[in-house]
């Protein structure tokens, strides 16, 4: 199984400062820290790991306490051989790490009057050989979101409003108002027993996870969390989605999302010194015999060619007579000195141009960026555009068969070209002249 990983943290609209942190580590055992968003990890051969804390306490002693329980699981998994990580082991590998990061959040608040009492919540998960295996303590929380079932919790909060519903004294619409709704029953570095919890999964193609810290849960709910999270086949532009989700519901908490997806390695591409070392031998195939069939239909169709030809020459001849008469034709991608019908538009292949209005003065000029067959592409084109662009509007523009991505309005095509100038990525763009709507 291969894996494909995004990520996002933010501080929300709230808070000060930053106290949640994160974890990624697409090979856990060699220490390597480092990933890329559009890369795919062999989870068969290589231990990846996954890990959100959610940190508390005053001052930037939450912010301390999260660093400490990333840190300290980072350490404990680069110590380990690959022998002793197979996938039976590695929930109680993932206990003892989570009980050692613990450790070293009492041993730091004892040692230090400033970071008494600080504390995290923490959710990690170890992906290796087709398994997924998660670990938490508190609300820090890890779904699986299988193709064709609905959006899966797989962790369970140490809350009080989850342990006021496992007794049936709330229901889960109303622990979301619930005044007491961020209480949790237990967080590394608390002196209170704790007592991790671990769940093991057979991973699945197309499986999708997510980690997120109550940043996210505690603003929008899991059937929006399971819908953002259709919107795209990129995680890195789901989790995205997912942290501007909850800034426009409130932002009221840090928010930290990881998302990775996953596919079978039968799908990677073979190395090209592999695909390519040896040739097949040249089959020549016997050509079939020309029929009396094949004979009739060239002639029909040559007869068909000429009358078509002739029909041609009879409507041009007509219209030089008649100029009046013809179609009128005017191109929006042309510059608006330009009334003859060529454009710079070097894809035409890709794209049909927009048919031509009438000019108005109301009319404003946009840059076409890019264009989509699916209008889900579109959307999240347009989404990452407007972050890149805020202060312009950005829309998806429908044409034909087709989606365009479009930045609109500039008054005139001087301000397009200025705008497209200082935008390298813009270079292969397309400006035309939208119609004014009546």
């Amino acid at each position: 199984m291969k894996t494909r990983i995004g990520s996002k943290i933010d501080v929300g609209k709230i808070r000060e400062h930053q106290e949640d942190d994160m974890l990624i580590a697409p090979d856990a055992l060699n220490s390597v820290w480092e990933y890329n968003t559009r890369k795919y990890y062999d989870t068969d051969e290589k231990l990846v790991l996954l890990a959100i804390a959610d940190g508390m306490g005053g001052m930037n002693a939450g912010e301390v306490a999260s660093a400490i329980a990333v840190s300290s699981l980072q350490s404990f998994f680069s110590k380990l051989e690959p022998a002793a990580c197979h996938p039976q082991n590695l929930p109680d590998l993932l206990t003892n790490a989570i009980e050692q990061a613990h450790q070293e959040i009492l041993s730091r608040g004892g040692s230090s009057p400033g970071e008494a009492g600080m504390g995290t919540t923490i959710v990690a998960v170890a992906l290796h050989q087709g398994f997924a295996t998660a670990g938490w303590v508190g609300d820090s929380r890890c779904y699986l979101k299988r193709k064709g079932e609905p959006l899966r919790q797989l962790t369970k909060d140490h809350s009080l409003v989850q342990d006021l519903i496992d007794k049936g004294a709330l229901s889960k619409a109303q622990a979301a108002f619930h005044p007491q709704r961020n209480v949790i029953l237990q967080s590394l570095g608390s002196h209170r027993a704790l007592s991790p919890d671990v769940i093991q999964i057979k991973l699945h193609e197309e499986d999708l996870l997510l980690l997120c810290s109550d940043g996210l849960s505690g603003m929008i709910s899991d059937s929006e969390i399971e819908e953002i999270l259709t919107l795209s086949n990129e995680p890195q532009q789901s989790a995205h989605n997912l942290v501007k989700a909850a800034l426009i519901a409130g932002g009221h908490d840090n928010i930290s999302v990881i998302v990775a997806s996953f596919e079978p390695l039968r799908h990677s591409l073979a190395p090209l010194t592999k695909m390519h070392a040896q040739k097949p031998p040249k089959t020549i195939v016997p050509q079939p015999r020309t029929s009396t069939k094949v004979l009739i239909i060239s002639l029909v169709a040559f007869c068909l060619i000429i009358l078509f030809s002739a029909v041609l020459i009879f409507n041009t001849d007509a219209l030089i007579k008649n100029p009046t008469k013809g179609p009128e034709t005017t191109n929006v991608l042309s510059s608006p000195d330009q009334t003859s019908p060529s454009h710079s538009d070097t894809r035409p292949d890709t794209f049909p141009a927009p048919s031509s209005p009438t000019w108005h003065s109301e009319d404003f000029y946009v840059i076409r960026v890019n264009v989509f067959a699916e209008k889900k592409n579109a959307v999240d084109y347009s989404l990452h555009l407007q972050d890149l662009y805020q202060s312009y509007q950005i829309e998806v523009n429908p044409t034909g068969d087709l989606f365009e991505v479009i930045i609109l309005k500039f008054k005139d095509r001087k301000e397009a070209e200025a705008f497209k100038a200082s935008h390298p990525e813009l270079k292969e763009s397309i400006i035309y002249r939208q119609k004014h709507n009546q």
